[in-house]
């Protein structure tokens, strides 16, 4: 890119560069001045009112002298930029109005991102196509300006740039696996996947490019943290076209054989992959695993018992702040260690919901329920130091339940 030019990311964080010069958002440490010199760039192509810019700046917040406030901002942005840049004036005020100085030629990565897309949309020709595409989606490095982000512009503007970014992704894809370019689609889902990862599309066509190059163990292990996230983050079970993948595998990899030593040898060797301790599964095995168990109930006269876990905080908070979140994720991971210890590899255990656990008891007696819940209590207290959680339980039989 030309020295002369001014080049701005917006996209994972800020930047702005400018004669072997450049300017980031920790630089600028205030938000307010990142805000007016953000939304400057984004509208340099026309003159910026006075009133506009206080009721972007201060959304819903009361100010005193809003215009002398919003003086005093830009006063402070040109020393900013004057630091780097001494000769240069990037702001020009006209009759009550700001305008960025457009004489300076200047290159944002949010423009050329939506001009590649379109580009790609409009080109015939599909090797460009594909170069338009994949130009696209390279700029696109995370979220639009994130320490903005409680700002509504900067959130309207992120969400469409997102929602872009996951279109030109799966249209190059699809081109992709077209001309059988597997190795390449691997690599752009994996950083997609990065970036987004409740996206069943793009698990699809990443777990189906590994197929394709024969990556059976890999393209195993990415199916089970496909379903395991769609679930615990979205509570959906997997599509259709998530299941004919995971057939696929299957196809691959259990090939016909005339000794039953190897089919065993290889369960073995799977069955070895797992820790000790109870077994964790998403839940539609479990499922599966209670019809057998309650089919064995029937006909054997065994016991059998489920627990519903449910973690609670301890103390008086919003259920959607920060600080819940945070306290949630770090309470369940010290359940799941808990329940690796003090349950039995018989057990069966799987994440039920983001704050949930529901713990299959194999031919377990009622008398050893209240036990086995004591036990996940007092491991639970040992492994999570913070007294910021409690856990709820609730049981019952299998033979006194319809379903799970």
């Amino acid at each position: 890119m030309n020295n002369e030019t001014i080049v701005v990311q917006m996209f994972s964080a800020f930047r702005f560069s400018y004669r072997g010069e450049e300017l980031c958002e920790e630089q600028i440490r205030s938000e307010k001045i990142l805000r007016l010199l953000a939304y400057m760039l984004l509208n340099r192509k026309r003159d910026m009112r006075s009133q506009e810019l206080v009721d972007t700046l201060w959304e819903g917040e009361e100010v005193n002298n809003p215009i002398g406030a919003l003086k005093n901002l830009v006063y402070r942005l040109r020393n900013i930029l004057k630091k780097n840049w001494k000769d240069i004036e990037f702001i020009h005020t006209i009759n009550g109005a700001y305008r960025w100085n457009n004489d300076i030629p200047l290159v944002l990565d949010v423009e050329l991102f939506e001009n590649y897309y379109e580009k790609a949309l409009k080109e015939v020709d599909q090797a460009l196509k594909v170069k338009n595409f994949k130009e696209a989606i390279y700029l696109y490095k995370g979220a639009l300006l994130p320490k903005l982000y409680s700002q509504r512009w900067v959130v309207t503007m992120s969400v469409y740039c997102h929602s872009i970014y996951l279109k030109a992704t799966k249209k190059l894809l699809k081109l992709l696996m077209k001309e059988e370019h597997y190795d390449e689609m691997e690599k752009i889902c994996n950083k997609t996947l990065r970036i987004e990862n409740l996206d069943e599309d793009i698990y699809i066509y990443f777990i189906t490019a590994m197929v394709k190059q024969k990556q059976y163990k890999a393209a195993k292990e990415h199916y089970q943290k496909a379903i395991e996230t769609l679930y615990e983050n979205l509570g959906v079970e997997p599509s259709m076209e998530l299941m004919e993948v995971h057939k696929e595998i299957l196809k691959e990899t259990n090939r016909p054989s005339s000794k039953i030593e190897e089919i065993i040898t290889e369960i073995e060797e799977e069955a070895s992959n797992h820790h000790q301790g109870a077994y964790f599964c998403d839940i539609g095995i479990l499922k599966e695993m209670y019809h057998i168990e309650k089919r064995r109930i029937k006909r054997h006269g065994i016991t059998a018992c489920v627990i519903l876990i449910t973690l609670l905080p301890n103390q008086e908070i919003s259920l959607q702040s920060e600080h819940y979140v945070k306290m949630k994720s770090a309470a369940m991971t010290s359940l799941k260690k808990t329940l690796h210890k003090v349950l039995r590899s018989s057990d069966v255990a799987s994440k039920y919901s983001d704050n949930q656990y529901i713990v299959l008891l194999l031919t377990v007696e009622k008398e050893t329920y209240q036990l086995v819940v004591q036990r996940i209590q007092e491991g639970f207290l040992k492994e999570h130091k913070k007294n910021n959680a409690i856990l709820q339980f609730s049981s019952c039989d299998i033979e006194d339940l319809k379903a799970v």
